[in-house]
């Protein structure tokens, strides 16, 4: 299992990596703290097309969780989302 967790992080782009990271560092690390996804992607500076695309790979990759019933779906990082900045943390030092 080790083995799939290193494959999934190496297929990691800049891009997913850089969302993550503003999520942990905007504290999203719950619904009840979750970022807007406008607001998400203006920190973000991708284009919508690439933000959605993200986002869904992250989903997909269950690193983050996005939630609904408001006017605007919110995103958050999970546990997942979270070893995975802090395993590349670790790397760069």
């Amino acid at each position: 299992m080790e083995d799939y967790w290193f494959h999934v992080l190496e297929n990691l782009n800049a891009e997913e990596l850089g969302v993550l990271r503003i999520l942990l560092e905007n504290d999203a690390i719950a619904k009840i703290k979750s970022m807007s996804n406008p607001q998400l992607q203006e920190e973000c500076c991708l284009s919508e097309s690439r933000y959605r695309t993200t986002i869904s790979r992250l989903n997909a990759m269950k690193f983050i969780e996005v939630t609904a019933g408001t006017k605007e779906h919110t995103v958050f990082i999970n546990s997942y989302g979270r070893k995975a900045v802090y395993h590349f943390k670790d790397e760069s030092l």
